[in-house]
């Protein structure tokens, strides 16, 4: 049987170059969580077709049965740059048969240039339905410690992850050790391996051998750990000192590729004041660091006005974080003692700052580089009980200051996806608001505000339109990992379908702006060149696959 099939067939406008991509699967290999195949690429353009040599493609030439193969060392976009590798790749093109069972979503992505230029370099990733390496922003994805011991099904685990929907993955959290100023782990049995602890954190970084697309970052902080410590341990360079060694001995310990600062927050919950300039203090001495060894260094960074302006300053902090990670949610809850959007895009009131549009537009404004900007979105949402059920003007209404748990994190106030979901498919009312560009559900005096498909979807596309560097979730355990709802993937149910949703709209995004471009380009060139790339449009996306590229067939 001939395994191999023709993916693509595409004449660049005014171009002599033909492209046939084909995706021979030379070795067929089973894990636990998502099949992998070796692949190889075929190139052929119209000068082979007419039986002359070309020139200038990557890689080298093996006669097959049917057609020439050319094994091709392929550009991966990652994190805004151009890195060559082998590396697990995204895509979705053609209908692809493996042994004429299972079906997966292809595509393809020409170089911008290869057509004027007379030769292809090839993109090729394979990881379907979103797929985060493919469109070269970051979708960083947060891993709550504890979701392992929530209840049912609501447990999560690392078997549970599909690495191929993250760019990073960010382990919440570390804490600090008061007395030394010095990196701990919170769980010491479920992150350690000393006495027969589970080693989540080896785990977790050991998943860089087979995606290695993967950066694998350590969160220190959180919440629950205040803001009084690192107020200390920022204070004195002594204190820095003795912190910054130790994150570097972590990290170096247990295989991370940087650090996330998540100080909730400087100059406030029993912070003081100086803490904005001991937080750049920090900031830059573990720059100074982390740069002998190439790590990443970001933080987390709260987004209400009062927040920003209190504890960051955000030029200097700029210079020296790799991103910046904007929490943009928890902006309402059940301690305004009204309902509101747990994450609302924006307000039709001109003087309501608590939005993700004025938030991310007043960090810009206060010296961010959008590619340093990652926009955060929750893929939880807040619970409130209304003082009165009849009332029939739901936002706004007035609520108890304790909202109600759900099945699975049995946290008041709080409701994961994944349990949002099964609510809203047993005969709850859900509404959408068009001043905050959310949904939310309603039963009797329960009320919950949250982000769906479609709320996310307009939160992607407004970062994309800003030109940020990505997204981040927190957090990638409360989507509906298992599958469980039925969601707009075609009336039925996959999983991680919050995730899916903002790859996909990535791409969407990213190509509806350079059809934008090309229209422009078209309207105001009179000398037109060739078409700057071979565009294929993607079918519908059904499941996932991973290829990995291996060294053998890559020169």
């Amino acid at each position: 049987m001939d395994r191999s099939i023709k993916c693509c067939h595409e004449t660049c406008e005014n171009s002599p170059v033909v492209i046939f991509v084909r995706i021979i699967p030379l070795e067929w290999h089973h894990s636990d969580t998502i099949p992998h195949i070796t692949i190889a690429v075929c190139i052929v353009t119209s000068e082979y077709a007419s039986g002359r040599q070309v020139t200038g493609l990557t890689g080298y030439a093996r006669s097959g049965a049917d057609a020439v193969y050319f094994f091709v060392k392929v550009s991966v976009f990652q994190y805004g740059t151009s890195q060559q590798g082998s590396v697990g790749f995204t895509a979705a093109v053609c209908d692809f048969f493996i042994d004429g069972c299972r079906r997966f979503p292809w595509r393809h992505y020409v170089n911008k240039h290869a057509c004027e230029e007379q030769s292809v370099t090839i993109l090729v990733t394979v990881a379907g339905v979103g797929g985060a390496t493919v469109h070269g922003r970051l979708v960083v994805c947060y891993v709550g410690a504890w979701s392992v011991y929530r209840a049912g099904r609501g447990s999560w685990s690392l078997d549970n992850l599909d690495p191929t929907l993250c760019t990073h993955l960010v382990y919440a959290f570390a804490g600090l050790d008061n007395k030394t100023n010095t990196i701990r782990s919170l769980d010491e049995y479920h992150d350690l391996e000393d006495n027969y602890g589970k080693g989540t954190y080896k785990k977790m970084t050991a998943l860089k051998n087979r995606y290695p697309h993967l950066k694998v970052s350590l969160a220190i902080g959180g919440w629950n750990e205040g803001s009084a410590n690192y107020s200390i341990m920022a204070s004195s360079p002594v204190n820095r000192r003795a912190f910054i060694n130790s994150a570097s001995e972590f990290i170096r310990k247990y295989g991370f590729d940087g650090l996330d600062l998540d100080w909730e927050y400087p100059a406030k919950r029993g912070g003081v004041p100086a803490d904005k300039e001991n937080f750049v203090n920090l900031v830059r001495e573990l720059r100074e660091e982390f740069d002998k060894y190439g790590w990443l260094l970001t933080a987390a960074l709260g987004m209400g006005q009062d927040t920003i302006d209190a504890a960051y300053d955000i030029p200097a902090l700029s210079r020296y974080l790799d991103y910046m990670h904007a929490m943009c949610y928890d902006l309402h809850g059940s301690w305004d003692n009204r309902v509101g959007a747990n994450a609302p895009l924006r307000s039709s009131q001109p003087d309501d700052k608590l939005t993700v549009e004025y938030a991310i537009k007043y960090m810009i404004k206060q010296g961010a580089p959008p590619r340093k900007l990652v926009l955060g979105l929750a893929l939880y949402g807040r619970t409130f009980l209304l003082e009165n059920e009849e009332n029939t003007l739901v936002m706004g209404a007035p609520a108890g200051s304790k909202g109600f748990p759900g099945p699975y994190s049995k946290e008041d106030g709080f409701m994961g996806y994944n349990e949002i979901c099964l609510n809203v498919s047993n005969g709850w009312k859900i509404f959408w608001d068009d001043d905050s560009m959310t949904p939310y559900a309603v039963q009797g005096s329960k009320v919950i505000t949250y982000d769906d498909e479609r709320s996310i979807a307009e939160k992607v596309k407004f970062a994309m339109k800003l030109e940020l560097a990505g997204t981040m979730v927190w957090s990638i355990d409360t989507d509906d990992f298992h599958g469980d709802c039925i969601n707009n993937s075609g009336g039925g149910s996959s999983n991680y379908p919050l995730m899916r949703t903002i790859s996909k709209t990535i791409i969407e995004a990213l190509k509806e702006k350079q059809e934008q471009e090309d229209r422009g380009q078209t309207e105001h060139t009179t000398d037109q060149k060739p078409s700057a790339a071979c565009k294929i449009e993607a079918v519908q996306w059904v499941m996932a696959a991973l290829i990995v590229v291996r060294h053998s067939v890559l020169v």
